[in-house]
Protein backbone atom coordinates (compact mmCIF):
# COMPACT_ATOMS: atom_id res chain seq x y z
CA UNK A 1 0.00 0.00 0.00
CA UNK A 2 1.38 3.48 -0.78
CA UNK A 3 2.63 5.69 1.98
CA UNK A 4 2.11 9.51 1.80
CA UNK A 5 3.57 12.40 4.05
CA UNK A 6 1.09 14.47 5.97
CA UNK A 7 2.71 17.26 6.87
CA UNK A 8 1.01 18.03 10.71
CA UNK A 9 1.11 21.11 12.52
CA UNK A 10 1.91 20.29 16.06
CA UNK A 11 1.03 22.70 18.93
CA UNK A 12 1.98 21.88 21.96
CA UNK A 13 0.78 22.37 25.42
CA UNK A 14 2.62 21.67 29.01
CA UNK A 15 0.82 19.90 31.91
CA UNK A 16 1.68 19.09 35.22
CA UNK A 17 -1.15 17.18 37.12
CA UNK A 18 -4.26 19.40 35.88
CA UNK A 19 -7.44 17.50 34.49
CA UNK A 20 -8.24 17.18 30.70
CA UNK A 21 -11.43 20.04 31.29
CA UNK A 22 -8.75 22.50 31.80
CA UNK A 23 -7.00 22.10 28.03
CA UNK A 24 -10.50 20.40 25.90
CA UNK A 25 -11.95 23.95 25.85
CA UNK A 26 -8.96 25.23 24.44
CA UNK A 27 -9.36 27.52 20.91
CA UNK A 28 -7.69 24.51 18.36
CA UNK A 29 -6.64 25.47 15.18
CA UNK A 30 -4.76 22.71 13.53
CA UNK A 31 -2.65 19.53 14.52
CA UNK A 32 -2.43 17.60 17.81
CA UNK A 33 -2.98 19.83 20.71
CA UNK A 34 -1.32 17.67 23.58
CA UNK A 35 0.37 17.48 26.45
CA UNK A 36 1.71 14.71 29.53
CA UNK A 37 0.39 14.97 33.29
CA UNK A 38 0.59 12.86 36.31
CA UNK A 39 -1.80 10.50 38.59
CA UNK A 40 -0.24 12.79 41.37
CA UNK A 41 2.92 15.35 42.05
CA UNK A 42 4.98 14.97 43.26
CA UNK A 43 5.96 11.64 43.26
CA UNK A 44 8.50 9.08 44.44
CA UNK A 45 10.96 6.61 43.31
CA UNK A 46 9.45 2.75 43.94
CA UNK A 47 5.41 4.15 44.33
CA UNK A 48 3.01 4.08 41.57
CA UNK A 49 2.03 6.14 38.76
CA UNK A 50 -0.09 6.61 36.46
CA UNK A 51 1.02 8.86 32.75
CA UNK A 52 -1.80 10.31 31.04
CA UNK A 53 -1.20 11.75 27.78
CA UNK A 54 -4.27 13.33 25.51
CA UNK A 55 -4.12 15.11 22.20
CA UNK A 56 -6.65 16.16 19.60
CA UNK A 57 -6.81 15.21 16.21
CA UNK A 58 -6.96 18.44 13.73
CA UNK A 59 -5.53 16.33 10.95
CA UNK A 60 -8.99 16.31 8.55
CA UNK A 61 -8.94 12.70 9.06
CA UNK A 62 -10.18 9.99 11.05
CA UNK A 63 -7.10 8.10 12.55
CA UNK A 64 -6.32 5.01 14.19
CA UNK A 65 -2.91 3.67 15.57
CA UNK A 66 -0.89 3.15 18.95
CA UNK A 67 0.37 5.66 21.66
CA UNK A 68 3.91 4.41 22.65
CA UNK A 69 5.32 5.62 26.58
CA UNK A 70 8.68 6.08 26.56
CA UNK A 71 10.87 5.93 29.74
CA UNK A 72 15.00 7.21 28.75
CA UNK A 73 14.05 5.97 25.24
CA UNK A 74 13.04 2.48 26.93
CA UNK A 75 9.25 1.50 26.10
CA UNK A 76 7.16 1.49 28.82
CA UNK A 77 4.29 0.21 26.90
CA UNK A 78 2.02 1.29 24.66
CA UNK A 79 -1.94 1.61 23.82
CA UNK A 80 -3.35 1.44 20.47
CA UNK A 81 -6.25 4.18 19.51
CA UNK A 82 -8.94 5.71 17.17
CA UNK A 83 -9.25 9.05 16.61
CA UNK A 84 -12.37 10.56 15.12
CA UNK A 85 -11.76 14.20 13.28
CA UNK A 86 -11.88 16.82 15.43
CA UNK A 87 -12.13 14.78 18.59
CA UNK A 88 -9.69 14.81 22.31
CA UNK A 89 -8.63 11.47 22.90
CA UNK A 90 -6.67 10.45 25.82
CA UNK A 91 -4.89 7.40 27.17
CA UNK A 92 -2.45 6.46 30.06
CA UNK A 93 0.00 3.77 31.42
CA UNK A 94 1.20 3.02 34.76
CA UNK A 95 4.54 3.52 35.97
CA UNK A 96 7.04 2.83 38.94
CA UNK A 97 10.04 4.80 38.45
CA UNK A 98 13.33 4.38 40.12
CA UNK A 99 15.22 7.06 41.64
CA UNK A 100 17.41 9.21 39.33
CA UNK A 101 16.41 11.50 36.04
CA UNK A 102 13.77 10.37 33.72
CA UNK A 103 12.65 11.80 30.77
CA UNK A 104 9.43 10.98 29.37
CA UNK A 105 8.42 10.57 25.85
CA UNK A 106 4.85 9.29 24.20
CA UNK A 107 4.96 8.91 20.45
CA UNK A 108 2.28 7.93 17.85
CA UNK A 109 3.06 4.60 16.23
CA UNK A 110 1.77 3.15 13.06
CA UNK A 111 -1.00 5.95 12.46
CA UNK A 112 -3.54 5.23 9.59
CA UNK A 113 -6.18 7.23 7.82
CA UNK A 114 -9.40 5.98 8.49
CA UNK A 115 -11.52 5.53 4.95
CA UNK A 116 -15.03 6.19 4.24
CA UNK A 117 -15.14 2.51 2.55
CA UNK A 118 -13.60 0.90 5.75
CA UNK A 119 -10.19 0.59 4.18
CA UNK A 120 -7.05 1.89 5.83
CA UNK A 121 -4.63 3.99 4.65
CA UNK A 122 -1.11 4.19 5.64
CA UNK A 123 0.64 7.46 6.77
CA UNK A 124 4.08 8.21 7.49
CA UNK A 125 4.05 11.36 9.96
CA UNK A 126 6.95 13.83 9.95
CA UNK A 127 9.57 13.04 12.91
CA UNK A 128 8.14 16.77 14.82
CA UNK A 129 4.66 15.17 14.66
CA UNK A 130 5.48 11.53 15.98
CA UNK A 131 6.11 13.33 19.74
CA UNK A 132 2.91 13.62 21.35
CA UNK A 133 4.72 15.21 24.07
CA UNK A 134 8.28 14.92 26.09
CA UNK A 135 9.52 15.95 29.51
CA UNK A 136 12.55 15.38 31.79
CA UNK A 137 11.54 15.05 35.67
CA UNK A 138 13.83 13.88 38.52
CA UNK A 139 12.32 11.35 40.74
CA UNK A 140 13.65 11.38 44.66
CA UNK A 141 13.54 8.66 47.33
CA UNK A 142 11.16 9.59 50.18
CA UNK A 143 12.80 7.30 52.75
CA UNK A 144 10.27 8.85 55.77
CA UNK A 145 7.14 9.10 53.30
CA UNK A 146 6.31 12.42 55.07
CA UNK A 147 5.54 13.46 50.90
CA UNK A 148 8.97 15.77 50.72
CA UNK A 149 12.10 13.95 49.07
CA UNK A 150 15.18 13.35 50.58
CA UNK A 151 17.02 16.17 48.50
CA UNK A 152 14.80 18.53 50.54
CA UNK A 153 14.05 16.63 53.76
CA UNK A 154 16.55 17.73 56.49
CA UNK A 155 15.32 14.71 58.24
CA UNK A 156 15.30 11.79 55.94
CA UNK A 157 14.32 9.06 58.67
CA UNK A 158 12.27 11.17 60.48
CA UNK A 159 13.42 10.10 63.79
CA UNK A 160 13.70 13.66 64.92
CA UNK A 161 17.98 13.96 64.09
CA UNK A 162 19.10 16.27 61.18
CA UNK A 163 20.84 14.25 58.42
CA UNK A 164 23.43 16.54 59.24
CA UNK A 165 23.54 15.69 63.04
CA UNK A 166 23.08 12.01 62.41
CA UNK A 167 26.57 12.05 59.43
CA UNK A 168 28.65 13.75 62.56
CA UNK A 169 27.11 10.86 65.19
CA UNK A 170 28.15 8.32 62.65
CA UNK A 171 24.39 6.86 62.35
CA UNK A 172 22.46 6.26 59.65
CA UNK A 173 20.36 9.44 58.28
CA UNK A 174 18.10 7.15 56.31
CA UNK A 175 17.20 4.59 59.44
CA UNK A 176 15.34 5.17 62.68
CA UNK A 177 17.45 2.90 64.29
CA UNK A 178 20.81 2.38 63.41
CA UNK A 179 21.97 -0.55 65.45
CA UNK A 180 18.44 -2.36 65.26
CA UNK A 181 17.68 -2.27 69.45
CA UNK A 182 14.66 -0.78 68.93
CA UNK A 183 15.57 2.43 70.90
CA UNK A 184 15.50 5.43 68.11
CA UNK A 185 18.82 7.05 67.26
CA UNK A 186 17.30 10.23 69.17
CA UNK A 187 16.03 8.11 71.89
CA UNK A 188 19.65 6.56 72.69
CA UNK A 189 21.41 10.23 72.28
CA UNK A 190 18.48 11.22 75.20
CA UNK A 191 19.25 8.09 77.36
CA UNK A 192 23.45 8.64 76.60
CA UNK A 193 23.53 5.32 75.45
CA UNK A 194 25.33 4.49 72.03
CA UNK A 195 23.03 4.54 69.23
CA UNK A 196 25.41 2.24 67.42
CA UNK A 197 26.02 -0.61 69.76
CA UNK A 198 22.96 -2.60 70.58
CA UNK A 199 24.35 -3.20 74.50
CA UNK A 200 26.13 -0.15 75.33
CA UNK A 201 26.96 -1.16 78.95
CA UNK A 202 28.26 -4.94 77.57
CA UNK A 203 26.28 -6.89 80.11
CA UNK A 204 24.93 -9.32 77.84
CA UNK A 205 21.24 -7.57 78.10
CA UNK A 206 20.08 -4.87 75.26
CA UNK A 207 19.71 -1.01 75.75
CA UNK A 208 16.11 -1.70 74.91
CA UNK A 209 15.71 -4.78 77.54
CA UNK A 210 17.24 -3.13 80.14
CA UNK A 211 14.84 0.16 79.31
CA UNK A 212 11.86 -1.61 79.67
CA UNK A 213 11.98 -3.04 82.74
CA UNK A 214 13.04 -0.02 84.43
CA UNK A 215 17.11 -0.87 84.60
CA UNK A 216 19.97 1.70 83.64
CA UNK A 217 21.63 1.02 80.34
CA UNK A 218 24.79 2.53 81.37
CA UNK A 219 24.95 0.30 84.52
CA UNK A 220 26.51 -3.00 83.79
CA UNK A 221 24.32 -6.04 85.83
CA UNK A 222 25.25 -7.85 88.06
CA UNK A 223 25.75 -11.69 87.88
CA UNK A 224 22.89 -12.21 90.36
CA UNK A 225 20.73 -9.47 89.06
CA UNK A 226 21.24 -10.51 85.41
CA UNK A 227 19.69 -14.23 86.54
CA UNK A 228 16.76 -12.13 87.99
CA UNK A 229 16.34 -10.56 84.94
CA UNK A 230 16.46 -13.66 82.81
CA UNK A 231 14.41 -15.46 85.81
CA UNK A 232 11.45 -12.99 85.14
CA UNK A 233 11.32 -13.02 81.60
CA UNK A 234 10.94 -17.07 81.68
CA UNK A 235 8.17 -16.45 84.52
CA UNK A 236 6.55 -13.99 81.60
CA UNK A 237 6.55 -16.44 78.77
CA UNK A 238 4.62 -18.87 81.10
CA UNK A 239 2.31 -16.72 82.10
CA UNK A 240 1.83 -15.27 78.07
CA UNK A 241 1.36 -18.92 76.36
CA UNK A 242 -2.23 -19.28 77.46
CA UNK A 243 -2.81 -15.91 76.76
CA UNK A 244 -1.19 -15.99 73.08
CA UNK A 245 -3.32 -19.08 71.61
CA UNK A 246 -5.91 -17.97 73.68
CA UNK A 247 -6.73 -14.75 71.96
CA UNK A 248 -8.84 -15.23 68.79
CA UNK A 249 -7.76 -13.98 65.86
CA UNK A 250 -10.91 -12.00 65.07
CA UNK A 251 -10.29 -9.21 67.36
CA UNK A 252 -6.69 -8.51 66.51
CA UNK A 253 -5.13 -6.74 63.36
CA UNK A 254 -2.99 -8.76 60.68
CA UNK A 255 -0.26 -7.63 62.03
CA UNK A 256 -0.81 -8.95 65.74
CA UNK A 257 -1.55 -12.00 63.66
CA UNK A 258 1.15 -12.19 62.32
CA UNK A 259 3.26 -11.40 65.62
CA UNK A 260 1.28 -14.11 67.08
CA UNK A 261 2.16 -17.06 64.66
CA UNK A 262 5.70 -16.12 65.06
CA UNK A 263 5.50 -16.52 68.76
CA UNK A 264 4.22 -19.47 68.68
CA UNK A 265 7.10 -20.71 66.79
CA UNK A 266 9.27 -19.26 69.00
CA UNK A 267 7.43 -20.60 71.79
CA UNK A 268 7.57 -23.99 70.36
CA UNK A 269 11.67 -23.76 70.04
CA UNK A 270 11.63 -22.87 74.09
CA UNK A 271 9.44 -25.71 74.86
CA UNK A 272 11.55 -28.01 73.26
CA UNK A 273 15.13 -26.39 75.40
CA UNK A 274 13.09 -26.69 78.36
CA UNK A 275 13.19 -23.05 78.05
CA UNK A 276 16.96 -22.96 78.42
CA UNK A 277 17.72 -20.69 75.23
CA UNK A 278 18.46 -17.34 76.90
CA UNK A 279 18.89 -15.42 73.32
CA UNK A 280 15.55 -16.66 72.33
CA UNK A 281 14.32 -15.72 75.73
CA UNK A 282 15.56 -12.09 76.16
CA UNK A 283 15.52 -10.93 72.25
CA UNK A 284 11.83 -12.13 72.32
CA UNK A 285 10.98 -10.27 75.98
CA UNK A 286 9.09 -7.18 75.04
CA UNK A 287 7.17 -9.15 71.91
CA UNK A 288 6.10 -11.54 74.17
CA UNK A 289 5.01 -8.53 76.33
CA UNK A 290 2.92 -7.06 73.19
CA UNK A 291 0.64 -9.19 74.04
Amino acid sequence: MEKKIYSLVLSVLIFLSIPAQSFAQENINAGFINGIWFSKFPFFADEQVRIYTAFQNNSGFDLVGEIHFFDNNKLIGKKKFSSINGRLIESWIDWMPKQGNHKITVKLKKVKIAKKDGTFQEIELPSQSQSISEKEYFVDIDTDKDGIGNKKDKDDDNDGLSDKKEIALGTNPLKKDTDNDRLTDKKEIELGTDPLKKDTDDDGVSDYLEVQNHKDPLDNLKSENKTKFILDAKNLVFNTIDKIKSKPLDFISEEQQKRKKELVKKIEKLKKENYSNKDILLSNFSTYAYF
